[in-house]
């Protein structure tokens, strides 16, 4: 695990500045195959991965990522909406640039005759014509919204586009967190911190340009020129402070604001077994992931807090089960939030049965009520659209029959649930009320005592990670 983190610190670090990270980068501009060896012998303890380390890295052939900004204030279900992006060359631990740019001006210039159908969630709600690669990641599987984004990328022309060799995905939050150790840094005469970062980049690459002076194909430069002082600033100070950015990375990978995918099925492999790959991962019971998206709200997402509640409790035909979502909006009408609209996506055990939805909201011209569903990764899926106003709160709640094979678990006592939290996401609140029909003798992890000696389960915790809950009744 310890060899993975040093990959990642420096997949990230090639992500943010292109210019390297680690003492060995800053001192010659490089990384040589010496010092990633010597890195694993320094700070892991052995070698182990070293092979996988010296391919990303180009020490093989070279290596060319598509990564991608993915903001999450602008939740999408594959992390947040894909406002900029990159492409990074890697050749002997040398990295290179070769472009960053907003999403929109590859989609403005992308050919003619290029039309695929978007979505029919895209289509109705937010008269989308066309699938543009800065909707891509429209699944909460981040291998999937890859695939997709690469598709797109290709068919727009994107540069190298057929070189490419994995995609990389970050939050701002890891750019947050980053600050966080590293102490403001100063940009163009603006210092950027942990507390700022967020609002004033957004300023700038929305406003703050043009009283600049700067073109508005060159708008967000400024946040490459940003992470690359991000950077160069900590880098100094990596080896003392390299016991932080292990526990950053460690806790970037567990929260998802840290996604990859590989093309190289060995990679894949190596990606899926470290907890980066932003999968949805197979439950041997009863199984719960709530994907919003974000559709034309601005960056809105900052300012809606959420509480997720799973209920379920036995009836005449099985199990019921019920669950809510309650958005409550605490933002203005303003340059950054507006009015909460989302298609929201619950994906549970194939084979559910939906019986209602609550809460859905009626827009002029869209369908009422609009609702869908569908099969991803061999999980079933329930969406509804739900618009929250500034100051307001609204519940969205799904209720369904779950199916045999959880209800088989359930009656012979061993019952599992495994509930993902969606990628980019803060640690929204979960609360778990479930009534089996049936004496709780045990479970993990455990209830607060008060609720000791029933049929029910009845615990609360957070999304901050994926959670996995063990019950055995009789």
């Amino acid at each position: 695990m310890r060899t993975f983190k040093v990959i990642l610190i420096i997949l990230v670090g090639l992500i943010l500045v292109g210019g390297g990270v680690g003492y060995w980068w800053y001192k010659s501009g490089g990384l040589t195959t010496w010092a990633v060896n010597r890195a694993g012998e320094r700070f892991l303890g052995g070698t182990e991965g070293l092979p996988l380390l010296h391919e990303a890295l180009g020490f093989k052939e070279a290596q060319t990522y598509l990564v991608l900004f993915m903001n999450n204030t602008e939740i999408r279900p594959g992390g947040g909406f894909l406002g900029t992006y990159a492409v990074l060359q890697v050749k002997d631990g040398h990295p290179q640039i070769l472009k960053v740019e907003g999403t929109e001006i590859l989609d403005n210039s992308a050919p003619k005759d290029f039309q695929v159908e978007p979505p029919k969630e895209m289509k109705e709600l937010i008269k989308v014509k066309r699938w543009n690669f800065r909707d891509s990641n429209w699944y909460p599987d981040f291998a999937l919204s890859a695939a997709k984004g690469l598709e797109l990328y290709k068919m727009e022309n994107g540069l190298s586009a057929n070189e490419i060799d994995g995609v990389i995905g970050f939050t701002p939050t890891l750019i947050e967190d980053l600050l966080r150790i590293t102490g403001p840094v100063i940009v163009e005469g603006e210092e950027f911190n942990a507390q700022n970062f967020l609002e004033k980049i957004e300023f700038e690459v929305e406003y703050g340009y043009a009283e600049k002076g700067v073109e508005f194909r060159d708008r967000k430069q400024m946040l490459s020129k940003l992470s690359y002082e991000v950077l160069r600033k900590g880098v100094r100070e990596m080896y003392r402070k390299w016991p932080e950015y292990l526990s950053l990375m460690d806790k970037m990978i567990k929260e998802k604001q840290v996604v990859a995918y590989s093309l190289n099925p060995d990679l894949q492999k190596f990606i899926l077994s470290k907890g980066l790959a932003g999968e949805l991962k197979e439950s041997p019971v009863d199984y719960l992931l709530w994907a919003d998206a974000n559709l034309g709200s601005l960056k809105t997402d900052l300012a809606v807090d959420r509480n997720l509640t799973y209920e379920i409790k036995p009836d005449g035909q099985g199990y019921l089960a019920k669950v809510t979502m309650h958005y409550d909006h605490n933002g203005v009408y303003d340059w950054r939030t507006t009015r909460y609209q989302t298609f929201a996506r619950l994906y549970v055990p194939k084979g559910s049965k939906v019986l209602t939805v609550n809460g859905q909201s009626v827009e002029k011209g869209i369908k009422d009520p609009f609702f869908s569903t569908g099969e991803e990764k061999g999980r079933a899926w329930f969406g509804a659209f739900i618009v929250i106003e500034p100051g307001k709160e609204k519940d969205l709640t799904f209720e369904y029959l779950l199916p045999s094979a959880v209800v088989q678990k359930i009656v012979s006592g061993d019952y599992e649930l495994l509930a993902q939290k969606q990628i980019g996401t803060p640690a929204n609140e979960l609360k778990l009320n479930l009534d089996f029909g049936r004496q709780v003798y045990s479970a993990q992890p455990g209830e607060d005592k008060e609720f000791f000696g029933d049929k029910k389960y009845t615990f609360t915790t957070d999304l901050r990670e994926d959670r996995t809950f063990v019950v055995k009744t009789k």
